[in-house]
């Protein structure tokens, strides 16, 4: 009986859970790829990297499509970056975090496809360990800035039994302005950076 119960509790759960989902148009995603540095106005210090990133959102018109959506994202790249310091050389990881918000629009293009195109703005985190060298003697400096980001992305997704998968290419841009440390914190730092996406359906 009390088997019985836990699946029929489950069950309920679960249609409640996808009433919502229908209703709200509530999603979930989660990205990984690649990040590749575009060697310009002082990012050349910057080296292809990974990318990990979620994005949670609400489609205003779920039971639409094309429907428009709200999202926030958040992303994390340990940032390869190898070049010169005013102290040295730098050869190691530059730890970046991006918290964004943005508005993604979506278009079925045939059954169970469809394409999202999407833009988001915010902060760019940034966080490295530097190395000082002083007569023979290597300490390291944190050093840390805050920037502003704008990522403008295309995606194709493909709806499965109870998911979608897909691939993203986005075109993020970060401005950082802080050149006064022992590491360059001061770019403007584009990027092409393809994307594996897995997420709810649409």
């Amino acid at each position: 009986m009390t088997t019985t119960r836990a699946l029929a509790v489950a069950a309920l759960l679960l249609a409640l859970e996808g009433q919502a989902q229908a209703k709200y148009g509530d999603f979930l995603e989660g990205i990984t790829g690649i990040a590749q540095p575009v060697p310009a106005l002082g990012y050349d210090i910057a080296k292809t990297s990974l990318v990990f990133g979620m994005r949670a959102g609400r489609y205003l018109r779920p039971r639409r499509c094309p429907s428009l959506a709200v999202e926030l994202d958040l992303d994390y790249t340990p940032l390869r970056a190898e070049g010169p310091t005013s102290t040295g050389r730098f050869d190691d990881i530059v730890h970046r975090l991006r918290v964004m918000a943005g508005v993604r629009q979506s278009f079925r293009f045939r059954p169970g496809w469809y394409s999202t195109f999407r833009v988001a703005a915010g902060v760019d985190f940034a966080f490295a360990s530097v190395p000082i060298h002083v007569v023979g003697v290597v300490t390291h400096e944190d050093e840390s800035d805050v920037g502003l980001v704008v990522e403008p992305s295309v995606a194709v997704m493909r709806n499965l039994a109870t998911y979608a998968i897909g691939a993203q290419l986005a075109l993020p841009t970060a401005i950082h302005r802080d050149g006064d440390g022992d590491f360059p914190f001061d770019y403007t730092g584009a990027d092409v950076a393809l994307l594996f996406t897995i997420g709810s359906k649409l």
